[in-house]
């Protein structure tokens, strides 16, 4: 009898704690996102966003005041962040950049005044009521917590490549098309990290060209070759993906017919439309 009670006490003290309700809070909220049109479910991010997340939720339990509302107020940065996250989505289709950081001046002047006072009202609030609760006098806790996060960033700015390499091995496939599908298998906050190590290493490789003389040169010849091209004529081929009659584009004009005989013969007459869909998340356009 013993011996049950305390195995149901563990059980309890296992499942029914702020930890679990946290990820199930999370699983929860990116599930009703996904139905409605933001990034996917957090359900497969096992392998590095969700660790990350319950470290981050266990550094903010760590550093705060206990109280009753502890759980909801650390929390909340946590679940804002998410917010932020599928509201970028669904506003420009893809992921945000950490570069995206330096365009927040620029939306904000063109944003409005109701939606900025609100956002302005929503992320100040959330972060008060946290930094208000931050027991500051905890120097080592925060000291020691910090230290993973920050050896984090430094491997993604300074080691971007052998970040890069890491995270390829270790998480689960990266599809460079796609940002939905990525963050689907790996998690927003880990496909944030992993284009960012992606910048950083694109801009190491191509700074040996950056105020390179010699290659400047070289494109200023390219650049008089294709100046002289101007006033001749030009052939520009249009590959595309799949089959496109001409005639459903009512206000273009042709010096003749360009469509091929036998195409003709195979849909003259047979109607069609064209459809454009919306590839969100994508990084390359739209496809017909």
């Amino acid at each position: 009898m013993t011996l049950s009670i305390r195995l149901f006490d563990f059980l309890q003290l296992l499942l029914l704690n702020r930890y679990v309700f946290f990820v199930l809070l999370l699983l929860g909220y990116t599930r009703i996102m996904k139905l409605y049109g933001g990034l996917p479910s957090l359900m497969q991010a096992w392998r590095f966003e969700i660790p990350l997340l319950l470290y981050c939720y266990f550094f903010g339990n760590t550093i705060t005041r206990k109280t009753p509302l502890q759980p909801v107020i650390v929390a909340a940065p946590i679940v804002l962040l998410y917010a932020v996250y599928d509201f970028y989505h669904l506003q420009f289709g893809r992921l945000p950049r950490l570069i995206a950081l330096a365009e927040v001046p620029e939306l904000m002047a063109v944003m409005p005044l109701w939606l900025k006072a609100l956002l302005i009202a929503i992320i100040g609030t959330t972060l008060f009521i946290f930094f208000l609760t931050v027991r500051w006098g905890a120097v080592l806790p925060m000291t020691l917590g910090v230290l993973p996060l920050a050896g984090l960033f430094v491997a993604v700015e300074s080691y971007p490549v052998s970040f890069m390499k890491a995270f390829e091995k270790t998480q689960k496939g990266i599809v460079t098309y796609s940002d939905v599908m990525s963050v689907a298998n790996n998690g927003r906050i880990s496909m944030t990290l992993y284009n960012e190590a992606r910048r950083k290493s694109m801009r190491e490789k191509t700074a040996h060209y950056l105020e390179n003389p010699y290659y400047l040169l070289d494109v200023d010849k390219v650049i008089a070759k294709v100046k002289e091209q101007r006033s001749r004529r030009n052939v520009h081929l249009i590959v595309l993906e799949s089959f496109l009659d001409p005639e459903l584009l009512l206000d273009a004009e042709f010096s003749r017919n360009p469509a091929h005989p036998d195409f003709e013969k195979i849909f003259k007459r047979k109607g069609g439309a064209v459809h454009f869909p919306g590839l969100r998340g994508c990084n390359g356009p739209g496809r017909i």
